[in-house]
């Protein structure tokens, strides 16, 4: 299968399929939040929450309510990026949010393949002058990483899977075929009954 940023693997983690209950979003933001604060997140350093959409629009806004819990002095905002190109090259900007210089923002996700999108979206913030802080929250780092430019990824399932360049994928070099896993022929299959 062919990842967004060109790579191709032989699994995927389908976000979606994770942030369907309400109920088991709450609670994963919640055990993100804990575990993060174990590994020195001060929960008051955090202004907002931001990650790239389609997939960490609920998640960001989740994490930042239990931000919010655990602050006495202020409600943690929420936020997303959106992929936009400039020819070939992608990149992401804030649309729908206007942050404040200065205003301290950890990076969040849903399913972590190769680190671009939360790159990017750092990016972003980066050029409107907020701060990023040296946290990632995922519920699934399927990357092997364990930070990404020197931010600590907080997951709640970690579960590598292979990458490959695209011409030097075994896979294809033994005839499988190459699909993206957001294809509208593999989500078919993928809810198809017999």
């Amino acid at each position: 299968m062919e990842l967004s940023g060109g790579l191709h693997s032989n699994g995927f983690i389908q976000g979606q399929a994770i942030i369907q209950s309400a109920k088991t979003i709450d609670r994963a933001a919640e055990d993100l939040v804990c575990k993060a604060e174990s590994m020195g997140l001060m929960v008051g350093d955090v202004d907002r929450v931001i990650g790239p959409a389609m997939g960490a629009i609920n998640i960001s806004g989740d994490i930042a309510r239990h931000i919010s819990f655990r602050s006495e002095l202020f409600d943690c905002l929420s936020g997303y990026t959106e992929k936009a190109y400039d020819g070939a090259r992608k990149y992401m900007v804030l649309r729908q949010v206007c942050i404040r210089r200065a205003e301290r923002i950890v990076l969040c996700d849903d399913v972590l393949s190769t680190g671009l999108n939360v790159r990017l979206a750092a990016e972003a913030i980066l050029r409107a002058y907020g701060i990023v802080l040296p946290f990632v929250f995922v519920l699934a780092n399927r990357s092997g990483l364990q930070e990404i430019d020197g931010r600590r990824i907080v997951s709640l399932i970690d579960y590598p899977m292979k990458t490959w360049e695209a011409g030097k994928c075994p896979l294809c070099a033994a005839g499988s075929k190459v699909f993206s896993p957001d294809s509208a022929e593999i989500l078919a299959k993928l809810n198809w009954e017999d």
